[in-house]
């Protein structure tokens, strides 16, 4: 999964993270949500889409089910 971030005041950022997709898309996220889930995790997170609208599910073994809604964005 490449992830990336483009904002005025933070400018440009992307990393590359290795997954599993079943359906591979595109989704905006708010960054700063984001990393902040991804901060100190190691191993499998579990990544769940239904739609462009509905929240973003992430799961991992040590942390709560978390749902995240997601952004309009123009790609």
């Amino acid at each position: 999964m490449t992830v990336s971030a483009k904002s005025d005041d933070m400018g440009e950022a992307e990393g590359t993270l290795p997954v599993q997709a079943d359906n591979p898309g595109k989704i905006g996220l708010y960054y700063k949500y984001l990393i902040e889930y991804l901060s100190g995790k190691e191993g499998i997170i579990t990544m769940g889409v239904s739609s462009g609208t509905a929240p973003v599910m992430f799961r991992h073994r040590a942390s709560p089910l978390v749902l995240v809604m997601p952004m309009m964005v123009q790609w």
